[in-house]
């Protein structure tokens, strides 16, 4: 989180440019002088020792000798010309090369630079446990594992933090059904209406970064005879979320500095016993809207409850009923399309055409119904600019700032199942609403095997935010966000 509140931080004091992979340049390094200057960090604090800044749009604009390296420190110390805002991009080989527009030097602190994540590249296993004694009652218990959500990832959010896309099978009544890999049925015998035995104890998932992690363990239950049903009939869990109920959960701490394969999860630290009614407004031709109930707890943001609704729709989500702080996340989506390519939801594919555009409201719970910023068009890449059409907004939010973010695309096969993941290789951050943005010119070393492609983020707020230039603001401040993506 501590990466978005430095980057945030800058949308009110300069404008933020891209990231791009490591590429060789001619660099210097500056004699250190009475002038200003600062540091560049990992998300450790740790400095970046000799990583490379370019001060501009390109080499020698807008003065000769913009472009310089940090020190063994992880300092740059700021050339004598630079008076006027600028572009400034750092770029370091294990780090994801990032670039702020506009930046005043006057203003310039200690800038974070993530580490580039890896897909896939570890998995964490185990059972969850802790389970009440499992009734013949007609629900079929089940378990969900995630990987806790911070304010910062809502940015970019992804269903697939909630369901899986890798599948695991599983034999009931005689016919094996596939169901998200972080999903487990504890074991238990329910009549539905003949006798049937559940019992897939093991979850895993994959996480992307060493450290410790923290992880949510939630249990839940499901009608079983019409959710069974559907599962045989080939369902994708997706379109059966109205009927889950969400119960209770834990918080758990995981040290992942390798893959882990024993570690269980207890699901009955805490209760979602109270209801809370949400309402959809009038939603946009072909959308439907997700509406996640978020319990903040442990800094991290705990699912209590997830449904799909239609226009107009109003469901019913279970909370948290201690002192906990709650959210409703509600987000507008077009209605899936079937795609060809085979996924854990490959009818229809949740995560492709349908999920290229999408508007995310968060809000405290109990504030009445969402307000979206409008969907939006892909952005169009025109030689060294981009182009935007910024959202629709209600008149209760303030434009925050514009994320654009260039990425590689890789599918990989987990399973039979192929599941495409994005690596961010360039980002680019602008403190205000723009239609247009010029590129830095950096060279970019592409892989001809693989695609690409570029998202752009608006990002909105309605906590009464300050004006740009003279004040700060926090991952908190951010309410409205709205993304689409131009696959090249």
């Amino acid at each position: 989180m501590k990466i978005l509140m430095a980057i945030l931080t800058y949308f009110l004091t300069f404008t933020f440019a891209m990231t791009a992979s490591a590429v060789e340049v001619a660099v210097f390094h500056m004699t250190p002088t009475n002038i200003s200057q600062f540091r560049i960090v990992d998300e450790s604090g740790s400095p970046l020792a000799f990583a490379e800044i370019l001060i501009g749009i390109a080499p020698g604009d807008p003065f000769s000798g913009n472009e310089l390296s940090t020190d063994a420190d992880g300092r740059i110390y700021l050339p004598a010309p630079w008076k006027s805002p600028e572009w400034l991009t750092i770029r370091e080989g294990d780090h994801l090369t990032t670039s702020y527009a506009n930046v005043v030097p006057a203003t310039v602190t200690d800038l974070i630079v993530e580490e580039k994540p890896i897909p896939a590249a570890y998995s964490v296993k185990g059972e969850t446990i802790d389970f009440p004694n499992l009734r013949k009652d007609g629900f079929v218990d089940f378990g969900m594992v995630i990987k806790g959500i911070d304010r910062s990832a809502l940015i970019d959010f992804d269903l697939r933090s909630i369901l899986s896309s890798q599948m695991d099978e599983v034999p009931i009544a005689g016919k094996v059904i596939e169901i998200p890999s972080n999903f487990t049925l504890p074991y238990q015998k329910e009549s539905i209406p003949i006798p049937v035995t559940f019992n897939k104890p093991k979850y895993h998932l994959q996480v992307s970064k060493k450290g410790a992690e923290k992880f949510v363990a939630i249990h839940g239950r499901f009608p079983g005879k019409e959710v069974t049903r559907s599962l045989r009939n080939g369902e994708p869990v997706f379109n059966l979320l109205n009927h889950f109920q969400f119960l209770e959960g834990g918080v758990h701490v995981v040290d992942v500095d390798r893959s882990v394969n024993e570690q269980d999860l207890s699901v009955n630290q805490i209760t979602f016993e109270q209801k809370l009614a949400v309402a959809a407004p009038i939603l946009p031709a072909n959308t439907k809207m997700l509406s996640i109930s978020l319990m903040e707890t442990q800094d991290i943001l705990m699912p209590t409850d997830i449904k799909v609704l239609e226009s107009e729709d109003t469901k019913t989500l279970n909370i948290s009923n201690h002192r906990n702080q709650n959210y409703i996340l509600s987000v507008l989506f077009p209605t899936p399309k079937p795609t060809s390519l085979k996924t854990a939801f490959s009818q229809p594919h949740i995560y492709g055409e349908s999920f290229d555009r999408m508007s995310v409201h968060i809000e405290e719970a109990g504030q009445g119904n969402p307000e979206f910023l409008s969907l939006i068009s892909p952005p169009l890449l025109n030689s060294r600019s981009l182009h935007v059409t910024p959202p629709q907004k209600p008149n209760s939010v303030e434009e925050l700032g514009v994320i654009f973010q260039l990425s590689i695309l890789d599918t990989i096969s987990l399973g039979k199942y192929q599941t495409e993941f994005s690596q961010p290789v360039w980002k680019l951050f602008v403190p205000h609403w723009v239609d247009q943005i010029d590129l830095p010119q950096i060279p970019i070393q592409k892989d001809p095997a693989k695609k690409y492609r570029w998202e752009v983020i608006f990002l909105g707020s309605n906590k009464g935010i300050k004006s740009p230039f003279t004040g700060v603001i926090d991952i908190e401040k951010v309410t409205h966000i709205s993304r689409s993506f131009l696959d090249l």
